[in-house]
């Protein structure tokens, strides 16, 4: 009974956290230089800014996809026994068996009902947990909604889905910065916003909503899209999250990413791009930009709804990037280090912005 009124409180919650997304800050159409929507979102035949080729000292490689992703904040707010745990459950879905070691009832029970849908999209697809499930010599359980071939297939067909995004969007060769940038400028050219399911939501109890279904339809709302986000960036190696938090403007919740990137935190927005045309207001951000629209003292990290487990006392002080917020993405150059992005200066006379991101 508990578990089933914690996850009652879970699907209300979202509701919150979801109605913060249709009402964001978009700048006007001739405001700011910018490209257009592709008219078939999550294709990847859209090209992403990102020139300077690497010279022969960085040959191309191609990334593949990685069943088992984990971040350092994971680490930091679960700890050893949950990746244990997960990675074991992960090893049981790709041998097909359906039992996996836990360390105990409370990790299995975190676990199984919050970990797929970020760590592994397509998993809840194809199993669903045992609701009341106890513990059995160390072994969590797992019941399969498909045949063991249409498992199989799912997985392959979701491996390269990732691929496809990840080679589409991204060098293997950019650093960490780089390919947050450019998986984010995708996301502004390939992914629109579900405003029917979040019209929905307003009277209705949605359960669809996922990471899976917002990367195979190219498009969701804030939760689907900043799980992606997060994904994405762990699987291509980068330390990433998501947060959670509510709208001082607005009174409402929302979902976005969060980074560690050079042993800083920042705060990245993919929802808020969506059709926006590489504009970077909401990318790289501080505590105190994310904070015009979102309390810090609200902010849930790596959870849902509420903080449930401890967690360091995270901030993201850096404003490095402060410089290029109010302007869009033209092209960055992983040789030289430079991102060139277009504004307007106090005149309201067009301007571009060369910034030197050297050490990103």
């Amino acid at each position: 009974m508990k578990r089933i009124l914690s996850l009652l409180l879970c699907m209300i919650m979202l509701l919150a956290a979801a109605s913060g997304c249709a009402g964001r800050k978009e700048p006007g159409a001739d405001s700011v230089p910018g490209k257009e929507q592709t008219d078939n979102p999550g294709s990847g035949e859209e090209e992403t800014p990102g020139g300077g080729e690497a010279g022969e000292a960085e040959p191309e490689k191609k990334f593949e996809f990685r069943p088992k992703v984990w971040s350092v904040y994971l680490d930091e707010i679960y700890g050893e026994k949950f990746k244990q745990a997960w990675f074991s459950m992960v090893d049981a879905l790709m041998a097909g068996e359906d039992t996996f070691e836990c360390a105990d009832q409370e990790t299995y029970d975190w676990l199984v009902f919050q970990f797929p849908g970020r760590l592994f999209p397509v998993m809840n697809e194809i199993i669903e947990p045992y609701y009341g499930y106890t513990l059995e010599d160390g072994k969590g359980r797992f019941t399969y909604k498909v045949t063991p071939e249409e498992a199989e297939r799912k997985i392959d067909e979701f491996a390269e889905l990732v691929e496809r995004i990840l080679n589409d969007s991204m060098k293997e060769y950019y650093t960490d910065m780089e390919k947050a940038l450019a998986l984010y400028s995708y996301f502004s050219l390939n992914y629109e916003y579900d405003y029917d399911t979040y019209d929905r939501m307003r009277d209705h109890v949605v359960d669809y909503t996922s990471a899976y279904r917002f990367l195979t339809l190219g498009t969701g709302i804030c939760q689907e899209c900043a799980t992606a986000y997060s994904y994405l960036l762990m699987q291509a190696g980068v330390e990433a999250t998501i947060m959670m938090g509510d709208s001082e403007i607005q009174d409402t919740g929302h979902c976005w990413s969060y980074v560690r990137i050079n042993g800083n935190n920042y705060h990245i927005d993919p929802t808020y791009v969506m059709g926006n045309g590489n504009w970077l207001e909401y990318f790289m951000m501080n505590d105190e930009k994310r904070s015009e629209e979102y309390l810090p003292e609200n902010y849930v990290i790596a959870s849902n709804y509420t903080q449930e487990h401890d967690c360091p006392a995270y901030s993201a002080d850096d404003d490095t990037f402060r410089e290029i917020w109010l302007t869009t993405l033209l092209e960055f150059d992983h040789g030289t280090h430079i991102l060139r992005s277009g504004g307007y200066d106090e005149n309201g006379d067009p301007v571009t912005v060369e910034f030197d991101y050297a050490g990103f």
